[in-house]
């Protein structure tokens, strides 16, 4: 950050006049900086280029020396006073510190009509008030959202504001006329700054509160696709529902549909008998070992008739988050075109317990793991998601019999094209028993496999090896420390 900000330093100073380069060596953060290379770009008012016309610049430099100005000129005076400390980066810092210091209130607009949750979510800022350094960030985003959907109002008070004290102190010796100026000048100065310096201090607050949720998310997600995933397992999922049914998908170890259907085990429809004997006969034919069962409206329900049913398979109960997002993708169309949408959310959350890493097709504010992460930047979250992920393949690997085209892409040397050739070999072949194997994909030459090989695993195969870490031109060596050691 203190290399960031010397860069902007530096390129501002090879920019600004010379009267400038005090003010921008003076800056403490990139924010003073870019603030007084704004100020000095932006378009000059038409009264203040007038003023200059008139001389303005030679009578304020005459005045602020003791000369005062004939009455004809006070106007041109005034308006250069004014331009003078509304720009002074002295002055602007004083009045961000002091609403930096200041308290924050919010009350709920009159006249609007809340509904229950909205009333009893919002009842806590009807009068609310806390000093800004006090804030927490949720709360910032909560106050954030509230007056964006108008809800509720903010008010930002700032602690021991005094404009008129502050010029005085930049004045050398005021003289009455100078003191008649100060005053008369002070309403519009404060007009101008008190805006400018909420403004500023509410963008720096949400800029921490939205830095604090994206490590929020950022932590949550990598517990989510770090969960251990079901190995070797076939896996049937329910995505429940009531009046449309529950949506049922039998998927093999390596992701691939076997089975999809309909049932009714909940109300509206009567149709629970004939739902436990459709799900009894898929499990016996299909050799299931776990059940999924979405997380969502009578997830319990269906969650509870499985376990009275001594199926003899473990039941897990999986969160929905997404899962709805994904089945209408461009994505979820091309991997399963034959199949719905609603029947590719059932597909999803078998796959996501048999490898976690699936949940990353998801657009990350669709995961249901964070904090107000519809309001952040969705290319803040992604980079974090992005950043994330590549460092779970790089230190865990990738199930190669699992993992989806756009999970390997995280892994180096492999691309979109090649990604999806390995799938496609994987569902061909039945899964890859050997890393060797993966030389039959186009695309995968020497280089290639020497970049990739490392990073994917297969679990069972025929080389122990192939489940670690060890890159295949490191399998004799390590085959020789065995061998040493005698294990």
């Amino acid at each position: 950050a203190v290399e960031g900000k010397e860069k902007m330093r530096d390129r501002a100073l090879g920019e600004a006049p010379e009267y400038l380069k005090k003010d921008l060596l003076a800056a403490d953060t990139e924010a003073d900086i870019r603030e007084i290379m704004k100020l000095y770009k932006a378009p000059k008012s038409s009264a203040r280029m007038k003023a200059v016309s008139q001389g303005g610049e030679q009578v304020l430099a005459r005045f602020l020396a003791g000369v005062e100005p004939p009455k004809e000129l006070l106007g041109v005076l005034r308006t250069m006073f004014i331009d003078k400390f509304f720009h002074s980066p002295d002055i602007r810092k004083h009045y961000v510190e002091r609403y930096r210091r200041g308290v924050l209130s919010t009350s709920l607009q009159s006249g609007e009509s809340f509904t229950l949750k909205d009333k009893e979510t919002l009842q806590k800022f009807a009068n609310y008030s806390c000093t800004m350094t006090c804030i927490p960030n949720h709360t910032i985003q909560a106050i954030q959202r509230g007056c964006a959907n108008g809800k509720m109002k903010k008010k930002l008070t700032p602690s021991g504001l005094d404009l008129e004290g502050e010029i005085r102190r930049h004045l050398k010796g005021p003289s009455a006329a100078m003191l008649n100026i100060v005053s008369e000048c002070v309403p519009e100065i404060h007009k101008k700054l008190d805006r400018h310096a909420k403004e500023r201090v509410w963008k720096e607050a949400l800029e921490k509160a939205e830095a604090s949720a994206i490590k929020v998310f950022g932590r949550n997600v990598k517990m989510v696709l770090t969960r251990e995933p079901v190995k070797g397992a076939v896996v049937l999922a329910l995505d429940p529902g009531y009046k449309h049914g529950t949506k049922c998908a039998v998927v093999s170890p390596i992701g691939v549909p076997l089975d999809t259907f309909t049932v009714y085990p909940l109300p509206p429809v009567d149709g629970r008998k004939e739902a436990i004997n459709t799900i009894t006969k898929a499990i016996e034919k299909h050799s299931v070992t776990h059940v999924a069962v979405g997380d969502g409206c009578g997830g319990r329900d269906v969650e509870n008739m499985l376990l009275n049913l001594n199926l003899g398979v473990k039941i897990v109960r999986v969160s929905e988050c997404g899962a709805s997002v994904y089945s209408a993708s461009e994505m979820a169309q091309r991997e399963l075109p034959d199949h719905d949408v609603t029947i590719r959310s059932a597909v999803f959350l078998a796959r996501a317990l048999i490898d976690p890493l699936e949940r990353i097709k998801v657009d990350p504010i669709h995961l249901g793991i964070g904090q107000y992460q519809h309001d952040i930047n969705k290319k803040s979250l992604t980079y974090e998601l992005d950043g994330i992920c590549t460092s779970i393949v790089c230190n865990i690997g990738v199930d190669l019999n699992t993992a989806s085209a756009h999970v390997l892409r995280y892994v180096p040397g492999v691309n979109k094209g090649i990604s999806e050739r390995l799938v496609a070999e994987r569902e061909k072949l039945g899964g890859f028993t050997s890393r060797e194997q993966i030389h039959q994909v186009k695309g995968i030459g020497p280089k290639t496999f020497e970049q990739c090989a490392g990073f994917l695993r297969i679990y069972g195969g025929k080389n122990v090896w192939d489940a670690t870490g060890v890159h295949p031109e490191s399998y004799r060596l390590m085959h020789k420390l065995v061998k040493m050691a005698e294990v």
